[in-house]
């Protein structure tokens, strides 16, 4: 909780603004969504199992005592998810001040998704670039607005069974 105090007396003024965060249901992205919400802004928490998101919204809701709080479900290894989850926030909210991109995962093995992408590649990039584009269009407003991609040093680590499928499929 310190932390949060430190954070937000740092803070600009954010009443008034609406904030994005996906991958909301621990980790990082609950715990930009507790100190966000301590703030009093308008918050979308995102998450894929509908079970731990409601926990989530249940937790902040009883610290924080912030009653607008949102959330959307979507799997990110699903494109078509991820579009209907762009749609639903704008029939929902005018415009999205900040945007976190926060989802992300670092699987054991190597898993195709229904896209034919590799998962990992799909769900800590594709997909949030497709809902960023999917967003633009209520980003912002009369105030400036801010995209926050977060991401680890995930990528630096190789599994030594994994080819370049991508490569073997032009001709690599």
């Amino acid at each position: 909780m310190i932390l949060v105090g430190v954070l937000m007396n740092n803070y600009p003024e954010l009443s008034g603004r609406k904030i994005l965060i996906t991958g909301a249901t621990d980790g990082i992205g609950k715990e930009l969504s507790l100190m966000f919400a301590h703030t009093g802004v308008g918050l979308i928490l995102h998450g894929r199992n509908p079970e731990r998101l409601a926990t989530t919204l249940k937790e902040i809701t009883e610290e924080t005592g912030n009653p607008d709080i949102q959330t959307v479900i979507a799997d990110f290894t699903s494109l078509t998810q991820v579009k209907a989850m762009a749609e639903e926030i704008k029939q929902e909210v005018a415009h999205i001040d900040i945007l976190v991109n926060n989802a992300g995962l670092y699987p054991k093995c190597k898993v195709i998704t229904e896209d034919g992408f590799e998962q990992t590649l799909q769900v800590n990039y594709i997909s949030p670039v497709t809902l960023t584009l999917a967003l633009l269009p209520i980003l912002g407003g009369k105030k400036p607005s801010r995209i926050v991609n977060l991401t680890s040093i995930g990528h630096c680590f190789v599994w030594s069974n994994i080819r370049d499928s991508q490569a073997r499929f032009f001709g690599g």
